[in-house]
Formats: C-alpha cells, structure tokens, sequence
C-alpha cells in the first residue's frame, strides 16, 4: 500500500469517526435547545398540529376521529359514535383530574416526611419543583 494510500484510508476513517460523534452528540444539542426554549418542551410542542390541523391535545375529536376512522360507520352510527366518544373522554378527564390530584396528595406527604431530614435550602429547592409540577398538572384540564 502506497503512503498517498494510506493516508486517504486515514483521513476517510477520522472523517468517519467525528461524523459519528457529531451524529451522536447533535440529538442532544437539539433538546438541550428545546428545553431552553420552552421550558419543559411542552410549549413547542403544543404547537403542533396533527395530520388533520387540529391540535393533538383535542381528545374528544381525536377518539371520535380513529373509532370512525377504525369501525367505518354508517352516517347514523357516527351520531351515536360521537356521542358515545364524548362522554367516554368526559370521563377519562375526570379520571385523570382525580388521580392528579390524589398524586398531588401523595406528594404533598412526601414533602412533609422529607422536611426534617434536609437542609432549609434542600427543602426550598424541592418546594420550588414541586410548585412547577404542580402548574403542569393542573395545566393540563
């Protein structure tokens, strides 16, 4: 093998080996910088929109929507299919709403068995988290 030879083998498989470590690092550059920018990430994604321009958070027309799409009714069956969607995610989000706040409890319980065992300023910054989870569960009904 000649010198030139090698050094092209050379220079291929360094090329080859940072754009791997590129390729690796760059997903967690791009979600560092969703999380900079929208906090938790859930504002960029809340602006989304699903394949019909609606957005995806729109459950009674998403459940709706695949039950029709799945079973293909006729035009007298969708009236009792959206009816009976509705009232199925009425009451998924009393579900989840009770079930959020029974999680709220809970940690709320935590909170007050870990009070003696940290420090003021480990109490403050789990007071602080705490406050932020709880304005994404409520945010979410």
């Amino acid at each position: 093998m000649t010198t030139d030879r090698k050094k092209a083998i050379l220079f291929l498989s360094i090329t080859l080996v940072i754009g791997i470590f590129i390729g690796s690092l760059l997903p967690a550059f791009y979600g560092h910088f969703l999380h900079r920018q929208g906090g938790d990430g859930r504002e960029w994604k809340d602006h989304r929109q699903g394949k019909d321009g609606r957005p995806p958070g729109d459950r009674k027309a998403w459940l709706t929507r695949s039950v029709i799409k799945v079973v293909q009714p006729d035009s007298n069956q969708v009236i009792l299919i959206r009816s009976i969607t509705q009232e199925t995610t009425r009451q998924v989000g009393e579900l989840e709403k009770n079930s959020n706040e029974r999680m709220i409890s809970i940690m709320d319980s935590m909170k007050i068995k870990l009070k003696p065992v940290l420090t003021e300023e480990q109490n403050k910054k789990l007071e602080e988290f705490s406050a932020k989870a709880r304005s994404r569960w409520k945010g979410k009904h």
